[in-house]
C-alpha cells in the first residue's frame, strides 16, 4: 500500500488512515504518534493476548510506542483495520486482492471473524507456497523495500513483521513463528 501510494508513510500515525483511533491513546502518553511503523515492528505499547487492548476508551498501552518490544496480535489487528479504510475493503478481500492474486493464488481468505492480519488466515499449501516465491521474486514488494525496510531490526529484534537473523550475510534469516 506504501509503494501504490494509498499510505504515504510508515511512520504516520496510524489514525491518518483510521479515525477510530484519533484521541485514543492514554494520558500519560497522549503527546506521542503511534504509527504504522511501530505497530509493524511490535513496538507500539498495545499488550499481546494476555491483556486487555482497551480501557476507559483508550487503547490500554504497556508503555510510551517506539520505547520497547512487546510482540502483539491485536496491534496487527489494527493494521487490519488500517488496510480495510486504506483500500475501502473488508480485509479477506484486501488478501485476496493484493496477496492471492498477484500469484494466482485463490485460496486466500481471513475468517469472518476478524482477529488479526496474522490470525486465522486460511489458504492451500499450493497457495502458500506461491506466496513465498511471490516474496522471493518482488512480486510484492520491491527488492529495495524487502531488504532495506522489511528485513531491518533497527529499533526492534524483529523487522517489519518478519524476524530477522544474520541480516548482513549471505546466510539472511527471515521468519515469523506463531500458534494461530
Amino acid at each position: 500500500l506504501v509503494e501504490e501510494g494509498r499510505i504515504a508513510s510508515l511512520d504516520d500515525n496510524i489514525w491518518k488512515y483510521s479515525h477510530r483511533y484519533k484521541n485514543r491513546l492514554p494520558a500519560p502518553f497522549a503527546d506521542s504518534s503511534l504509527t504504522i511503523r511501530h505497530l509493524l515492528s511490535h513496538i507500539s505499547g498495545i499488550p499481546h493476548n494476555n491483556r486487555q487492548r482497551w480501557k476507559d476508551g483508550k487503547l490500554n498501552l504497556s508503555f510510551r510506542p517506539g520505547d520497547k518490544f512487546l510482540y502483539s496480535t491485536p496491534g496487527y489487528g489494527i493494521l487490519g483495520h488500517i488496510i480495510e479504510a486504506v483500500t475501502g475493503l473488508s480485509y479477506s478481500k484486501a488478501l485476496q486482492y493484493y496477496i492471492g492474486k498477484p500469484v494466482g493464488a485463490t485460496s486466500f481468505r481471513a475468517e469472518n471473524i476478524f482477529i488479526a492480519p496474522g490470525a486465522r488466515v486460511h489458504s492451500t499449501i499450493q497457495d502458500m507456497a506461491r506466496f513465498a516465491l511471490g516474496v522471493m521474486n518482488h512480486t510484492y514488494i520491491s527488492s529495495d523495500t524487502l531488504y532495506n525496510q522489511v528485513l531491518q531490526t533497527r529499533s526492534s529484534p524483529m523487522g517489519l513483521g518478519w524476524g530477522c537473523k544474520n541480516i548482513d550475510s549471505d546466510q539472511l534469516i527471515a521468519y515469523h513463528a506463531g500458534s494461530n
